[in-house]
């Protein structure tokens, strides 16, 4: 047999549509061009079909096979009149299995691609499904060896298990006489949004020729892709907001609401007095990714958050979204993990992977600094989750650069904002009107800033209305990965921090090149397992925040939230204190270091990197030249123990038994130094 596949890509790393178009035939195939008559339709989540057009092109006597939670009732019940037509006008065998449930409950951790692949060849019958089953778990072997020899187990078990689950749903001839409408006028963002894209004329485009998009959007798709969800149990709760910091998306919130507020559920707010305190939870937003059930410490061994499955009828969105309304903002005196979650996030709702572990750090430096930020983003997984066009999780300045250059990229946004505040201050200095007197002697003062800028009269000043957004001083952040600033644009980031500019450069330090399928980078350790290093990087990381040390003037910091939450936001504060060029190196895990319990439990991974001395975090502040290791009480005892706990390294010894030993020693032997 003859196989063709083309593949339409969604760029959402959760959630991501994947269209695949294959053909499979005896005979050559010279289509060049995608299938648009299907004899088989495969939905991987039940929630693309509220939401897609996924049958209107399926051919009649088609066969669709849905993954699925809901029983055959709750199918017939909810799923959209137009499905339900077409299923019926078209005379579609309908199959159904809960591919989630079956791998989850092997071990195999939401990854169902074997599941879904037995089943389709069964109901294909291009092969023998024994022999199917044959050829797949011998494929297993080649496939998964990497990986170790339990995930070859499970995958096997996967294959035995998976069309026992299998079943036919009945189609109701009733539903041919079905009624059901279509909405007319699609935005632009809805028509992209609903995978139709290609409908949109070119005349579509002219008022964006220049690549400029409303903020904000992301909180608009609700796309509902969580097989899970949080809840929350107010009786286990401290009330210690670490749910909201380390959440990947901003889905989960605190709130302060009137203490006699009784329209959602809440308890007495320990600190501040005097209100209400709530957690709020934007299910369709929810990854299920667990990371603030994890971290949750809740009250005598009890959680205060439990992960439970997402019933769409019972898990609605309207306490999240009256708390939206309702919450009362309180000024706190200083920030802390607590406070820092009552402020409202500028990044949210994101397409990041679920768990990932870059965007809990971007999405806490836009609550540190809300408005007065300013970001200039290199290209990668971060400008991907950035702005997945026509969407974009920021409701701040946002741009995004190349690989090469967004180092230069950022200096010239934060030289361009300087010029026009010394227009603001050659202006200013003619006049004596006392809110200029005030802004000058207070030109870095965002709250008397703000101030300012509320209270100009700019009919009497109308040369100001177009400089008015410079009049607020603003911190300006180049944030990249590690492909970024240890390799491609590592140049443009030297000369940064050679420069005097006010810059502050976060890197997002996954060790390796994410956004691309998980090459080794430069920052990449010795013994690590990765595209073009398939038998462990035999070279050493970069020392990235050692080199940085070398410039007297800049500000370096490396930090880890899975360790430290605190030092992060010491390190965000100090970093835009110094009136220079600063780096901050953040240890970000990835699904990439094959973390064997899971993205779920990346924060204690990240906890042992530097517990064992495998990431150490500190702060050099070249303004008091202080040197600060925050991760003190270090035990090379554990060093180990992490290591086994990916398998980037854990596998290291089935690649490549000769030099595994001896590359992980280096790396031990050059942690110690």
């Amino acid at each position: 047999n003859y196989v063709q596949g083309y593949f339409q890509y969604d760029s959402k790393k959760s959630g991501g549509v994947t269209r695949s178009h294959i053909r499979i035939s005896d005979k050559p195939i010279n289509s060049s061009y995608y299938v648009d008559n299907p004899s088989l339709v495969v939905v991987s989540k039940d929630s693309y079909m509220y939401k897609y057009d996924v049958l209107d092109n399926l051919k009649k006597n088609g066969v669709l096979l849905l993954n699925t939670s809901l029983t055959e009732e709750q199918l017939a019940k909810s799923l959209p009149n137009k499905i339900k037509y077409l299923l019926a006008h078209k005379n579609i065998k309908f199959y159904c299995i809960d591919a989630y449930k079956l791998v989850n409950s092997l071990g195999l951790k939401n990854k169902i691609n074997t599941c879904m692949e037995i089943c389709i060849f069964d109901i294909i019958k291009i092969l023998n499904t024994k022999k199917a089953s044959s050829i797949m778990k011998e494929n297993n072997i080649k496939r998964f060896k990497s990986k170790g020899d339990k995930i070859i187990e499970i995958n096997n078990k996967v294959v035995d298990s998976s069309l026992k689950e299998l079943k036919q749903i009945k189609v109701d001839k009733n539903w041919i006489n079905l009624v059901y409408f279509e909405k007319d006028n699609l935005s632009f963002n809805e028509t992209i949004n609903l995978l139709k894209g290609d409908t949109l004329p070119t005349s579509a485009f002219l008022n964006k020729n220049n690549g400029i998009f409303p903020s904000g959007s992301t909180k608009k798709e609700k796309r509902e892709i969580a097989e899970m969800i949080p809840c929350w149990n107010k009786e286990n709760c401290i009330q210690c907001n670490q749910c909201a910091f380390v959440c990947p998306h901003a889905v989960i919130r605190p709130y302060l609401i009137d203490k006699d507020d009784d329209k959602v559920t809440s308890i007495t707010s320990i600190m501040p007095k005097d209100y209400n305190y709530a957690i709020g939870v934007s299910y369709k937003d929810c990854t299920g990714c667990g990371l603030c059930a994890n971290i949750c410490p809740g009250k005598n061994g009890n959680k205060a958050l439990e992960m439970k499955s997402y019933d769409k009828d019972k898990f609605k969105e309207d306490d999240f979204l009256y708390l939206e309304e309702n919450k009362i903002d309180y000024k706190f005196p200083i920030k802390n993990v607590k406070s820092l979650g009552f402020e409202s996030p500028k990044f949210e709702f994101s397409g990041a992977c679920a768990g990932c572990g870059e965007t809990a750090y971007i999405k806490n430096l836009t609550q540190m600094f809300s408005d007065n930020l300013v970001i200039a983003n290199a290209t990668g997984c971060s400008s991907i989750y950035g702005a997945s066009a026509p969407s974009t999780p920021y409701s701040i300045p946002w741009a995004s650069s190349l690989f090469e250059d967004n180092s230069e990229y950022g200096l010239g946004i934060c030289e361009g904002m300087n010029l026009k505040r010394e227009k603001i201050r050659t202006f200013m200095e003619n006049y004596s009107d006392p809110l200029f007197k005030e802004w000058l002697e207070n030109m870095d003062n965002y709250d008397v800033c703000k101030k300012v800028f509320n209270n100009i009269d700019y009919s009497k000043y109308p040369e100001l209305e177009l400089l008015k957004d410079n009049i607020i001083p603003k911190s300006t952040w180049i944030i990249g990965g590690d492909g970024f600033a240890y390799d491609i644009g590592y140049g443009g980031l030297d000369h940064v921090l050679s420069t005097n500019e006010n810059v502050n450069i976060l890197i997002l330090d996954t060790e390796v090149y994410s956004n691309t399928g998980g090459q080794s980078s430069k920052s990449s350790n010795i013994g690590s397992i990765a595209s073009f290093t398939s038998k462990g990087k035999n070279n050493y990381k970069k020392d990235l925040a050692r080199m940085a040390m070398c410039y007297p003037h800049v500000y370096v910091a490396c930090t880890n939230i899975g360790y430290n939450k605190e030092q992060y936001l010491k390190v965000l504060k100090e970093a835009n204190e110094h009136k220079g060029p600063s780096i901050v190196i953040a240890y970000a895990p990835c699904i990439s270091h094959g973390i064997k319990s899971g993205m779920e439990h990346s924060l204690d991974d990240s906890y042992l990197a530097s517990k064992c001395g495998y990431f150490l975090t500190f702060r050099y502040n070249p303004d008091n030249n202080s040197f600060n290791l925050d991760s003190k009480d270090v035990d090379f005892n554990e060093y180990d123990t992490f290591l086994s706990n990916e398998n980037r390294y854990a596998n290291l010894k089935t690649v490549n038994k000769e030099e595994a030993n001896d590359l992980l020693n280096k790396q031990k032997d050059w942690a110690k130094k």
